[in-house]
């Protein structure tokens, strides 16, 4: 395996959990102070990970495998996620919050982490370092 395809996609998978961590770990705060959300709501937003993951699978990743190139759909969904996200920022209340966070769960965050891992650890033949690393990183990047 040639070096840089292994550090270009270890660089891949950091960033991804990367990502994750930017916002997943601040959005009970976000959900509190500025939405004015009650912690129910902040549970039900957590737990919604949980729902797109069982749902996830049967919008786009059974079409994604067969029918296109994966980087296309990696790309198409990371903006799509921005968008998502963006809006979900933009919310003045919970009514409009989740369900840009439930799209974003079901059509993007999910399948976004099944392609990146199931790339990275096609290519890397040293996956379980990679697998370490990466989650050393997510673990700093979520306390710093």
């Amino acid at each position: 395996m040639k070096t840089k395809i292994s550090v270009l996609l270890s660089s891949m998978m950091f960033l991804q959990y990367y990502i994750w961590g930017a916002w997943y770990v601040t959005m009970g705060t976000y959900m509190g102070e500025v939405l004015k959300s009650s912690g129910m709501n902040i549970g039900a937003a957590y737990s919604a990970g949980a729902i797109a993951t069982i749902i996830s699978p049967f919008f786009v990743g059974m079409i994604a495998d067969r029918f296109f190139a994966t980087q296309k759909v990696f790309g198409t969904l990371h903006l799509l996620g921005g968008v998502f996200l963006y809006l979900a920022g933009e919310s003045s209340g919970w009514g409009e919050f989740y369900p840009y966070l439930l799209l974003h769960l079901i059509l993007v965050h999910v399948l976004d982490f099944t392609i990146c891992t199931c790339s990275c650890f096609h290519y890397v033949y040293i996956s379980f370092y990679l697998f370490i690393c990466t989650c050393v990183c997510f673990i700093m990047c979520t306390f710093s």
